[in-house]
Order: C-alpha cells, then sequence, then structure tokens
C-alpha cells in the first residue's frame, strides 16, 4: 500500500507540469489568433483606406501614348525606338493588343549587342540588314561586320513606303547620317528625310 501511494504521488507530480505546460501552450495559440487577427484588421483598415488614391483601373496614360506614337503613322512603316517608355509601350499595344501591326518596330539598344546578329531573322523579309547589329562608324566591331545608322536608313529608306521613324535619341554620333538625312517632327516622334527631300503626305 505505501508503494502504491508513493507511485500515485508521483504520477501526480508527473502529470502536475504538464497540465500547467498544456495550459501555457493554450494561451500561446490564443495569443498567436488575437495577433493574427488583429493584423489581418489592420490589413483590410488599410487597403480600404488607401483603395480609391492606389486604384488605377482608369489608367490609361500608357495605352494612351502607345496609341499617340503608333497611330500617326502611316502603314508599312519603320519605327526605330531608343527611349524606354516609347519602346515598351508601343511594343506591348502592338503584340498583346494588335495595335498597329502593320508597323514595324524595333529597339534600336538592343540592336547594339553582338547577340543582335542572331535575332535578325526575326524580321527576315521585312527589314534589310547590313551587317550583324548597330555600332559606331570606324570602329573595331564595325570593321568586322557591324552596321551603322545611317547603313540601316539607306538599306531600308526605299524599302518602307510609309516612311522611316525615330524616337529617342542615337545611340552613338554619326557624321554621315547627320550629312545625309534630317528629322522632321511627326507627331510624337520624327520622321527621317534625306536632305533636301519635300515631305510629301
Amino acid at each position: 500500500k505505501a508503494n502504491s501511494a508513493k507511485g500515485a504521488k508521483g504520477k501526480r507530480k508527473e502529470n502536475g507540469p504538464r497540465a500547467g505546460g498544456g495550459g501555457g501552450g493554450m494561451k500561446q495559440r490564443v495569443a498567436a489568433t488575437v495577433v493574427c487577427g488583429a493584423a489581418a484588421v489592420m490589413l483590410v483598415a488599410q487597403v480600404r483606406s488607401g483603395w480609391h488614391r492606389m486604384d488605377q483601373s482608369g489608367n490609361f496614360f500608357f495605352e494612351s501614348y502607345a496609341k499617340a506614337v503608333l497611330g500617326p503613322l502611316p502603314r508599312e512603316s519603320l519605327v526605330l525606338i531608343n527611349y524606354d517608355q516609347q519602346w515598351t509601350s508601343a511594343r506591348y499595344h502592338q503584340v498583346c493588343e494588335g495595335y498597329a501591326p502593320n508597323v514595324t518596330i524595333l529597339n534600336l539598344a538592343m540592336m547594339t549587342f553582338a547577340w543582335w546578329k542572331h535575332k535578325r531573322s526575326l524580321y527576315e523579309g521585312v527589314v534589310e540588314w547590313p551587317g550583324t547589329h548597330y555600332t559606331k562608324e570606324n570602329t573595331e566591331p564595325w570593321a568586322e561586320g557591324g552596321f551603322t545608322f545611317e547603313e540601316l536608313v539607306v538599306a531600308n529608306y526605299r524599302h518602307f513606303p510609309g516612311g522611316i521613324y525615330l524616337g529617342g535619341q542615337l545611340s552613338y554620333d554619326d557624321a554621315k547620317w547627320k550629312e545625309a538625312f534630317e528629322v522632321v517632327p511627326f507627331g510624337m516622334i520624327n520622321r527621317v528625310m534625306q536632305r533636301g527631300e519635300a515631305l510629301m503626305g
């Protein structure tokens, strides 16, 4: 009997801390639930307070900009862009929205990389390439097969009945280009014209 009493007492001692630990675990779970609930309430309140201010569902500036650039262009035009916002807006609306499908858009900055020679096939039968990639005149890359802006324009000037247009600045200074061509404002961008040539239409 004495041994039985000791055993029962030992069990009560063992069970005591466990019971207390269980209560502590419950408190932790309750606290975690309260914290998560409070965080959710704060998140909802923050979203509701800033929803109208941050709502961009009626923002059509990007679309309007792309259409302002491409909209006035004639069919069978070539647009050479060297300005990020023009490129991303125009390219997105052409590829994803099907806007101005009869206009060819090229990114001048991308054409400055040597790997561009592997991308020329994407425009096969559309663009005439006078070399591997766009580079500066009288440089080693040019001597090894690259082309200047002037050479690109000359190769395609009669190939695009709608004209050639430039958005942004050239990546490299080009003396021959300046001697042979000029730019005429055309909407949001410029039309490339041979010097002395009358602007028709």
